[in-house]
């Protein structure tokens, strides 16, 4: 049985660079509960006695130390300070040759505690191999596909994935506050009355869908705001926006009819959250209909799925004529940010499946 005095151990991802870079960054990070996996380690924190530490200082427990603990949560990224590789393929052989490499080496610390693997890369895609997986009794990843026939693994280890998500900028979490922080209090309440544009999209250029959906609004008659920042690719120059605050972000997309959302390193992103929690309209790819979320989000409820980027401007100049719709759509996306942007619920979620193993 688990409960609030349960110990777990989490073994925080790696931070690479030189020492004067690392360490504000670990003490940053170890402080605010934010960026991919912020979300799960400040729900995790809600429910159990978490203790955070690297690697290295992990590798030098005794056998003793070690079984204090009830579980050992371990970042994927972990123990991957020597690796640079950035594109799909590269990160996922990288993360299985750390791993392996890790695993092998201290296979005794591993089997003395249950253990837990944390992915929190952007791609819905990104799994690792069974060799991997078969060391941990739970593996907890960001927005995995519904099919899980899509991961080229064994079918006792597709049954241990369960769903999480990543945190949003609006909710400052800390380690002071996130166990009382309200996200009623953060954001906008209402749809707004006052828009400027018909829709927006202000984004870095990580897919060609956004590159080739901003170039259909910007050549339409649509009333459009926005345009892409150089990151992963290039970007044109007429399509080029530049970096801007994120309050002022928001403000755009509060000016905005319709916000588009558009896959980016992955299907799931910030802007989901965020458009959520200004009670904003939502424009998303229907690519979300092939993740699993921690709950449950309702196409036509919460949110107006699109396929082909070349019917948008049509599609928008209906959607501007029905008011009432966006108002609705809005308003019920910034009830589910209410509800699911919430440390402890989240926290229960994790504690429910966690019960599975023990």
């Amino acid at each position: 049985m688990i409960n609030s005095a349960t110990k777990i151990l989490y073994i925080r991802k790696q931070i690479r660079g030189p020492f004067w870079k690392r360490w504000p960054k670990y003490i940053r990070d170890w402080y605010k509960f934010h960026h991919l996996e912020g979300f799960f380690r400040g729900s995790l924190n809600t429910q159990f006695e978490v203790d955070e530490m690297g690697i290295n200082k992990f590798l030098k427990m005794t056998s003793k130390q070690l079984t204090e603990y009830d579980a050992i949560f371990l970042h994927y990224s972990c123990y991957l300070n020597s690796i640079a590789e950035t594109d799909y393929e590269n990160k996922v052989l990288s993360s299985e040759k750390a791993l392996t490499d890790l695993l092998e080496k201290n296979s005794g610390i591993f089997k003395k505690v249950p253990s837990v693997l944390l992915l929190s890369d952007d791609s819905p895609e990104f799994m690792l191999a069974d060799r991997i997986l078969d060391k941990f009794e739970l593996v907890f990843k960001r927005e995995p596909l519904r099919d899980r026939d899509q991961y080229n693994i064994s079918e006792s280890n597709k049954e241990k994935i369960r769903p999480t998500v990543l945190s949003c900028y609006l909710v400052p979490a800390t380690r002071l506050n996130y166990q009382k922080i309200n996200p009623a209090d953060y954001g906008h309440a209402t749809p707004s009355d006052n828009h400027q544009y018909d829709a927006s999209f202000v984004g870095t250029h990580t897919s060609e869908l956004r590159e080739t959906v901003v170039k259909q609004l910007i050549n339409s008659n649509v009333n459009f705001h926005g345009g892409l920042q150089e990151k992963k690719y290039p970007v044109p120059e007429n399509l080029s926006y530049p970096r801007i605050p994120m309050k002022k972000f928001w403000e755009i997309s509060r000016n905005s009819k319709i916000n588009l959302v558009l896959d980016g390193n992955g299907i799931y992103t910030y802007r989901h959250w965020e458009i959520w929690g200004l009670c904003c309209f939502m424009l998303c790819s229907s690519t979300i209909k092939q993740i699993e979320l921690p709950f449950e989000v309702e196409e036509n409820k919460h949110y107006i799925a699109f396929d082909k980027p070349k019917k948008l401007p049509d599609m928008i100049s209906g959607l501007i004529n029905e008011p009432e719709k966006i108002t609705r759509i809005a308003s019920a996306g910034r009830k589910l940010f209410e509800r699911e942007y919430n440390f402890t619920r989240h926290g229960k979620f994790i504690e429910k499946h966690l019960q599975e193993i023990f």
